[in-house]
């Protein structure tokens, strides 16, 4: 049993690290699953003599790690549940609102594609795209929407841009205004990639605005990544 979690933990850093190569992607999430993991290996190869430090010299300790990693799991658990359940079709049409994505990745590129084809069926809607400038970014991030979607045939007429937000809850608080600002349909469709749904939902209803969503898949490397990383968004949510 030891042994099959030690090549579960070696597949899993695997897994963490392939966006480092492939996607250039260093972030909290794949630090703190690689973090994770080296620590679930290093206990399973070293199982009875930690069992036995832990037990026989310091209980108290022991117990206390115990406690720690059944709270941890039971709220890693709640927050990723918590994150699976947004993914769902629009109930009904509304502004297509695409949140801001770092531009010329493949995540950006999964939330442009996803709106695309919402507008190519929904012709008459109307798409905001919502996003500033980030430190190592040569435009703001809707303008690179923009452009995207322009360019695979979407009218330009029909989009609308905000480019000050710099976070999610930005992204949904300066939507809310620019809906009213251009009289647009104030029920909204909202674009992201799977993972992020549930603190863009969240954030949302905090700006009062009814919704539905419309996940842009993610990637089969980046899922470890991402979710742990949002996962640890989600924690610091429910914590603050």
């Amino acid at each position: 049993m030891g042994m099959v979690v030690q090549i579960l933990c070696i597949v899993m850093m695997v897994w963490y690290l392939i966006p480092v190569f492939t996607a250039h992607v260093l972030n909290s999430g794949n630090v703190c699953g690689i973090l994770l993991f080296i620590l679930i290996y290093s206990y399973a190869r070293h199982f009875h003599q930690v069992n036995r430090f832990l037990i026989l010299k310091h209980a108290k300790l022991g117990m206390l790690v115990l406690a720690l990693s059944l709270v941890i799991c039971v709220m890693l658990t709640s927050s990723a549940l918590a994150i699976a359940q947004t993914s769902k079709r629009p109930g009904k049409e509304g502004t297509v609102v695409v949140l801001g994505c770092k531009v010329g990745s493949q995540l950006a590129q999964s939330r442009i594609d996803t709106a695309v084809a919402y507008m190519k069926d929904h012709p008459e809607a109307y798409v905001v795209v919502t996003g500033g400038t980030g430190r190592d970014e040569y435009m703001s991030e809707a303008e690179y929407m923009r452009r995207q979607m322009v360019y695979e045939g979407v009218d330009s007429a029909h989009i609308v841009m905000e480019q000050e937000a710099r976070n999610t809850y930005e992204n949904m608080k300066n939507t809310s205004i620019l809906l009213g600002e251009k009289n647009l349909n104030e029920h909204i469709i909202i674009v992201s990639n799977d993972f992020h749904l549930y603190r863009s939902d969240y954030y949302a209803k905090k700006n009062h605005l009814t919704y539905d969503n419309l996940a842009a898949p993610t990637p089969w490397y980046l899922l470890p990544t991402y979710f742990t990383r949002e996962m640890i968004a989600v924690l610091h949510i429910w914590l603050s």
